[in-house]
């Protein structure tokens, strides 16, 4: 048996938990003094315990920084000291070697989800990673590259977002005579691969002119401005901001909330199921519904669409969990997706022209009807853990990929 702070967490005998456990764990960092044995020269001993240390200080001031930033609302909603908190996160950081974000992620300020701190799965990007290379890596190029995904879903008449415009390193990469004509309307910039809504911005129109953070573009001028500020590495894509269906509006502070909904191929049969499913809502001005940019999300009963109590990592009016949204007001938990048996056919239908065995899809509402934003292989355990307050290692997850596994070896 697996047992951690004197607590048994998980029987040898459940083998799949056993090994989907064992191989979270294997990815996790190491400790300079865990490689005494691996026959490293003195110098690589050194670097490693230098970034030991520098890891140490590092960490620290994050926890300290979380502590002053949280700690009085912490302490205030759920009763738990600075101390305590304190005391939490450095564990989260150096024993379980997790970033420290994952105390207010996991909620883990509550005593019931502190309990199953030792369980709950902190990082799960690499072994997906890693069974989607073994599997379909044709597939993971296009499903993690957004215009190479967008190009898929054209082909196979897929409804998804238009592009408008590529860049890359300086380049208009589409169209491709490099010819854009900017519409009259609202348009929404996002990196072409990453996640979590990094580098995402707005870009409002009015009376021929487009506008974000405090400047003012003409057509031509735009072009020229996403040409030089491209991300060299990822390149990012121009397409027309999307609405919101009426009935969503009450779910969102205006930016277009998002479903991200995980389906995978059973062994044996291959046939399409969903695993699990949220809801994310932006909250304020937020142009985005990530969860880690401080959006909320709630989950998804799978059978009945009903929606849950949401959640958020950054307070908001002093609170971590609400039943109505903080922004509209209208309620959300024991409320009825609209249109979700809808929404998850078209998710389950989206698959089916995948070979890859995981995906959570973003998958929205719109005004112009059920489209697939994008879809990802490398998706985080923490919707399920966060909206649910489980472990995901309870789930059938593990069992499903630990049997794919054993198929491909």
């Amino acid at each position: 048996m697996i047992q951690l702070d004197n607590k048994v967490i998980i029987n040898k005998t459940d083998s799949f938990k056993f090994r989907w456990k064992d191989r979270i764990k294997k990815n996790k960092r190491k400790y300079f003094f865990e490689h005494i044995n691996s026959g490293l020269k003195a110098e690589k001993y050194i670097r490693l315990a230098t970034k030991d240390i520098q890891y140490f200080i590092n960490f620290s001031i994050a926890i300290f920084k979380n502590v002053y930033a949280f700690g009085a609302i912490i302490k205030k909603g759920y009763g738990l000291s600075r101390v305590q908190q304190w005391y939490r996160m450095y564990y989260l950081t150096f024993i379980l070697r997790v970033h420290p974000v994952n105390f207010r992620s996991r909620q883990l300020f509550k005593e019931e989800n502190w309990e199953q701190a030792d369980l709950f799965d902190y990082d799960t990007y690499s072994p997906q990673k890693y069974l989607a290379m073994k599997t379909e890596p044709e597939e993971y190029e296009i499903i993690s590259d957004k215009f190479l995904f967008y190009k898929f879903c054209v082909k196979h008449k897929i409804k998804t977002p238009g592009v408008l415009a590529v860049f890359d390193n300086g380049d208009i990469l589409y169209p491709p005579d490099k010819s854009i004509d900017l519409p009259a309307g609202e348009l929404f910039i996002k990196d072409r691969k990453g996640g979590k809504g990094r580098n995402a911005k707005i870009f409002q129109y009015l009376n021929g002119y487009y506008y974000s953070g405090g400047s003012r573009f003409d057509s031509s001028k735009l072009v020229k401005h996403l040409e030089s500020g491209t991300v060299p590495s990822e390149g990012i894509m121009v397409q027309n901001a999307l609405k919101n269906h009426p009935s969503w509006k009450r779910f969102t502070s205006g930016a277009l909330a998002t479903c991200r909904i995980v389906t995978g191929r059973q062994p044996g049969t291959s046939e399409i199921i969903p695993l699990h499913a949220v809801l994310r809502m932006p909250v304020k001005d937020n142009i985005i519904d990530n969860y880690f940019s401080g959006g909320l999300i709630s989950n998804i009963d799978l059978e009945t669409g009903v929606l849950g109590r949401s959640y958020c990592i950054y307070p908001v009016n002093g609170s971590f969990e609400f039943h109505t949204h903080p922004d509209t007001g209208c309620k959300i938990e024991d409320e009825i997706l609209p249109f979700w048996k809808d929404v998850l056919g078209f998710t389950i239908s989206v698959h089916t022209y995948f070979k890859t065995l995981f995906v959570g899809w973003d998958i929205s509402l719109t005004t112009d009807g059920i489209t697939v934003i994008e879809g990802n292989i490398e998706w985080s355990a923490s919707a399920y853990e966060i909206t649910n307050q489980k472990p995901f290692i309870n789930t059938i997850y593990p069992e499903l990929y630990e049997t794919w596994i054993n198929k491909i070896s």
